[in-house]
């Protein structure tokens, strides 16, 4: 438990290890996430990924490991293992010692990106992550920070509108569509008003809507739909917590194609930047404060405890969260 926080530091779900380049075929490659280390390589098919240590005597598989004919060879004493994580060659041996075996973690490849599927107690997963249309988009254009922070604290800045006008100096915010919520999917929308020198457009007023849906706490894709010039992004952002004291955040920014490839690249880079500059304004906050469980709300503020309710389902040994009902579903908040 974070003592931060009064829910586990390591949520369920699947969350993302990297960007698809960083895996080339036969190379090892170690990750670092929910306070272990996981070796990921690539075979002709597909991704494997396992935990880091040889059952037989402790060596890293990410210091020297192989990948031999699809299989993961130790650096140590050669004993090779298979896509299912059982060994099942070792030099000079004339038998296998059935107990020697890796766990292997469940992995998916969407949209560029590489996630790892954690359950604190072991459970296969029981839901999916969408595969988002790359058609008729630009190429992904990606960053990476580490936060101290934790996914659900980074998340819940999806409904907190409030804090849009004194930390990203919109002119006002609303949440204009009530929450939904379907099992490990939540969605809300937001329609701001902005100035335009954000995304380089001086002298312009933005109508802005973001159509923000999470999948779990380790993936959120949000539409932001600048409604008076007829432009279209995709901003994603993945968290994957490292340890408990520190959040991998991954951002991924499209534009959906209008123009000619060059007027589109131009667009594109503007509103990467502006994600760039506009979401790490967050990161000092995240990193020095405390959290409520039992927040004193106004009506200013979006549905929090929502929310909060909602993402306790991705704790199996629960959540002390107190949840309070609100309902907020259209406030608008103006400087």
């Amino acid at each position: 438990m974070n003592p931060r926080f009064p829910f586990p530091a390591y949520p369920n779900g699947w969350f993302a290890l990297g960007f698809t380049p960083e895996f080339p075929e036969g190379e090892v490659v170690t990750r670092h996430a929910f306070g272990q280390d996981i070796v990921v390589y690539r075979t002709r098919d597909g991704l494997r990924s396992s935990d880091p240590h040889c059952p037989h005597l402790g060596a890293h598989f990410g210091f020297g490991g192989r990948v031999i004919d699809d299989k993961l060879r130790c650096p140590f004493h050669g004993w090779c293992f298979d896509a299912a994580g059982q060994c099942v060659d070792i030099p000079g041996a004339i038998k296998i010692p059935p107990k020697a075996k890796l766990r292997s973690w469940p992995m998916r490849e969407q949209n560029g990106v590489v996630f790892a599927h954690y359950d604190a107690e072991g459970q296969p997963p029981e839901w999916g992550i969408p595969m988002l249309p790359d058609d008729g988009w630009t190429p992904n254009q990606t960053v990476l920070w580490t936060v101290r922070s934790h996914p659900q604290e980074i998340l819940e800045n999806t409904v907190d509108s409030a804090h849009l006008i004194p930390v990203h100096a919109v002119n006002s915010a609303t949440i204009c569509r009530a929450p939904v919520e379907e099992g490990p999917m939540f969605n809300v929308a937001l329609n701001l008003i902005a100035d335009g020198a954000i995304v380089n457009m001086p002298g312009t007023v933005n109508d802005v809507v973001l159509d923000v849906t999470m999948h779990g706490l380790g993936f959120l894709v949000s539409l932001c739909e600048v409604r008076n010039v007829g432009l279209l992004a995709r901003q994603r952002i993945y968290c994957t917590p490292i340890d408990e004291e520190r959040t991998e955040i991954r951002g991924v920014v499209n534009l959906q194609k209008f123009s000619d490839d060059a007027t589109d690249q131009q667009v594109a880079e503007l509103f990467y930047q502006a994600y760039v500059y506009d979401f790490a304004l967050d990161f000092p906050i995240w990193e020095n404060k405390v959290y409520r469980d039992k927040p004193i709300l106004s009506n200013a503020d979006g549905p929090f405890m929502t929310y909060r309710k909602w993402a306790r389902q991705f704790y199996s040994g629960g959540v002390k969260t107190a949840v309070e009902p609100l309902s907020l579903q259209h406030v608008e908040v103006r400087a």
